[in-house]
């Protein structure tokens, strides 16, 4: 009889220890961020990392661009950080992020263009989809070619609903923000040699 107790209170709690187990393992999977998984990997020294860590810190894109693709790890890390970290508009941080997303495009790193594919189609700050479309077109990678239209065909979907603005402006010429991304996007796609058509232009002054 107490053998039966046993064994019932053993799988009793076995069962509980289960339960936190999967429980837990669920928590960890739902807080594993995708952004992780678009940095790639480089090996770096310690006295490596410190310089472009340091160069990153000082907005020095001379620096960077003169070390060139071992930094585009870190530069893009350091992307999603700004922009995880939402700061308010006025916060020149932002200014930041997008001169390093241009900073990649003229690096010409093609494991940049996951990163900047997913900024291009997710991130839904009006500025990074204007930066991520024009590094797109420098880096030339034709992987992003369906990432280019799927981010035209919803900034036109904005325009033909009378939204000049779309879901979050961010900076940029009153009123236009959609020509605006239309455009950057349009030549990003142009360069590819595809054909997106008379896409409007964002006026001047």
């Amino acid at each position: 009889m107490k053998i039966k107790k046993i064994r019932h209170y053993a799988a009793f709690f076995l069962g509980i220890i289960s339960f936190i187990l999967l429980f837990a393992s669920a928590i960890i999977g739902c807080d594993t961020s995708p952004e992780k998984d678009l940095i790639p990997k480089e090996e770096l020294t310690a006295r490596q990392e410190n310089i472009i860590k340091q160069a990153i810190a000082k907005n020095d894109r001379t620096k960077l661009l003169k070390i060139g693709k071992p930094a585009v790890p870190m530069i893009i890390e350091r992307i999603f950080e700004i922009y995880n970290s939402k700061p308010s508009r006025q916060d020149p941080v932002w200014s930041d992020a997008c001169n390093l997303i241009l900073l990649l495009g003229k690096i010409k790193d093609e494991r940049a263009a996951p990163a900047l594919d997913y900024i291009l189609v997710n991130v839904k700050y009006r500025t990074f989809r204007g930066t991520a479309a024009h590094a797109l077109g420098s880096i030339g990678d034709k992987r992003s070619i369906e990432s280019l239209w799927a981010a035209f065909n919803q900034e036109k979907g904005y325009l033909e609903e009378g939204d000049r603005k779309g879901p979050d402006y961010g900076w940029g010429l009153a009123g236009n923000y959609t020509e605006q991304m239309l455009r950057e996007i349009g030549m990003a796609l142009e360069k590819f040699g595809e054909e997106p058509g008379d896409y409007p232009k964002p006026f001047r002054g």
